[in-house]
């Protein structure tokens, strides 16, 4: 059930989403200006943090390696950044997936009010539209997680990337009215976060137990560099002279982003076929072996010494 606890887990991020944008839009319209509403963000953050702080603990608790051993510090980050695990092309793939995929997820998030305002809909209505898609996600993440352990984690992966690809081509670019956009929204918040909730359950799936958390931290870290700069991206292809739909080249470019993710997904799939048949041949390998030493040992046992029969006859 390893993708539906990462599922409920996720789902946390929508349920985020919707109450502190709802928070938010209701602050900024009471207040006018943004300073409350950055402060009663600090500080239910701070508060959720610490709650957590206190609450959560390992289920197999660990020793601290603390701050006198320099050995043991270098020795766990060598183990963390791990250059055989990182150029493991299972693992370069899987980032690659991760990363375009959400890369393409940030991008269609950062657009989605703005370009609702830019069609003629309120500021109100987009922030509305924002929370529709985290509302989806509360219901979407958890349902992709128990899916994918019935169905198979690489073929959810698939299909869910083939519906964003249809959605963004065939849905976000023409949609220009509110419920256009609200069924928009709902189809991509129950679909969107396939990337975010399947990447570690894959890493877990796809690499050996004791290469999953350097496997696991590089899938997360290797991608930094370009979220950080996704909000720019989508702003420069912005065509403000386009009065129509000036954000039709940052729709396309998230259309071609989940396209090249989902190029990736099904090689991933093919990577992921070869790794199971691999286990299950060494798997018959090793009962076969058990099964011929176990023979070996019956026959031996059964074997006769020379001379036994005439023995018997005697007696």
């Amino acid at each position: 059930k390893r993708a539906a606890a990462n599922g409920i887990i996720y789902s946390g991020t929508g349920l985020g989403g919707l109450v502190y944008g709802l928070s938010c839009n209701k602050m900024l319209q009471d207040n006018g200006d943004s300073a409350m509403c950055y402060r009663m963000l600090a500080i239910a953050c701070t508060c959720s943090c610490l709650i957590s702080i206190c609450l959560i603990k390992e289920r197999i608790p660990t020793k601290p390696i603390g701050f006198k051993s320099k050995t043991a510090i270098l020795l766990e980050f060598n183990k963390f950044f791990n250059m055989k695990i990182i150029k493991n092309p299972t693992v370069l793939l899987i980032a690659m997936w991760y990363n375009l995929a959400t890369f393409a997820y940030c991008l269609m998030t950062i657009t989605l009010s703005s370009y609702a305002v830019a069609r003629g809909m309120s500021q109100h209505q987009g922030s509305i539209l924002t929370s529709v898609l985290n509302a989806g996600q509360v219901i979407g993440r958890p349902s992709m997680g128990i899916l994918g352990d019935r169905f198979g984690r690489v073929n959810v992966t698939n299909v869910l990337t083939s519906l964003l690809c249809i959605y963004v081509f065939s849905f976000w670019i023409p949609a220009h009215t509110f419920i256009q956009m609200v069924i928009f929204s709902i189809m991509m918040g129950l679909s969107v976060g396939v990337a975010s909730m399947m990447y570690g359950v894959l890493v877990a799936d796809l690499v050996e137990p004791q290469q999953f958390l350097p496997a696991w931290g590089f899938v997360t870290y290797s991608g930094s560099p370009l979220f950080l700069v996704s909000e720019l991206i989508a702003q420069a292809l912005t065509v403000p002279e386009m009065k129509k739909n000036p954000y039709i080249h940052t729709q396309i470019f998230t259309g071609f982003c989940f396209f090249g993710a989902l190029l990736l997904s099904i090689l991933l799939r093919e990577r992921a076929v070869t790794i199971k048949l691999r286990r299950s041949h060494l798997a018959i390998k090793e009962k076969l072996k058990d099964a011929e030493d176990t023979a070996s040992l019956s026959a031996a046992s059964t074997k006769k010494p020379n001379g036994a029969d005439e023995l018997d006859i005697t007696a």
